[in-house]
């Protein structure tokens, strides 16, 4: 290679990753698989009657999510 050359390097199979941590256990996931970050809504909704392990029910784009803590 002359010195006015560049070296290209092509990265065949490479990802990157989101990595996060609940408690002990560290995780990861492909950035292309992550479609959007939620931060908390105002309007999250307790469940009366239920157990203590379902904590919240939110109106997520229109459809309901429960949030549980095990």
């Amino acid at each position: 290679m002359g010195s006015n050359e560049e070296k290209v390097i092509y990265y065949v199979n490479t990802s990157e990753f989101m990595t996060f941590e609940l408690g002990a256990m560290k995780y990861a996931i492909e950035l292309p698989k992550i479609r959007e970050f939620l931060t908390y809504p105002d309007n999250i909704n307790t469940l009366p009657n239920t157990a203590d392990w379902v904590k919240r029910l939110i109106n997520l784009r229109g459809g309901s999510c429960s949030y549980f803590r095990y």
